[in-house]
């Protein structure tokens, strides 16, 4: 397998169905993901890299991703640039196959481990919310 690809048959149909489990949590306006650790925020001479507390849910829907195979190993940073195509221009998502879902979750989820807000402003501009009605549409689709 070359450094840019993942292997979506590493995705069954069970697998989706535990992601998008998590779809009501995403798609409610009121859901809080996070908060903030203000008191690092506001302390200046104090380095906090770690300031996003995610929700229970939230830690939770990340561990189904990796135990479901929606984060692989492939040279995600080298195709960042693309992911950022799907953030600014959203129809994009509209034709993606489940192997752009998969590159998506794995590049936004390791990127916050590099850039702590990263999955923050993803779910704040609604972009995972995005990826996840996709992949609704890709299950009904494939009739997995």
């Amino acid at each position: 397998m070359k450094n840019h690809e993942v292997d979506a048959k590493k995705v069954t149909s069970q697998d989706i169905d535990a992601v998008l489990q998590y779809l009501p949590y995403f798609a409610d306006p009121s859901t809080k993901f996070y908060e903030t650790d203000k008191d690092s925020l506001s302390e200046p001479t104090e380095i906090n890299i770690e300031p996003f507390i995610f929700s229970p849910i939230l830690s939770e829907f990340l561990t189904t991703l990796y135990r479901c195979n929606f984060i692989q190993e492939f040279d995600w940073t080298s195709w960042h640039d693309e992911a950022e195509k799907y953030q600014k221009y959203p129809d994009m998502l509209g034709g993606a196959e489940l192997e752009i879902i998969i590159k998506l979750l794995t590049t936004h989820v390791r990127a916050d481990k590099f850039c702590t807000g990263h999955l923050a402003q993803m779910l704040d501009n609604g972009h995972l919310l995005q990826i996840l009605h996709r992949l609704a549409e890709i299950r009904k689709e494939a009739y997995l």
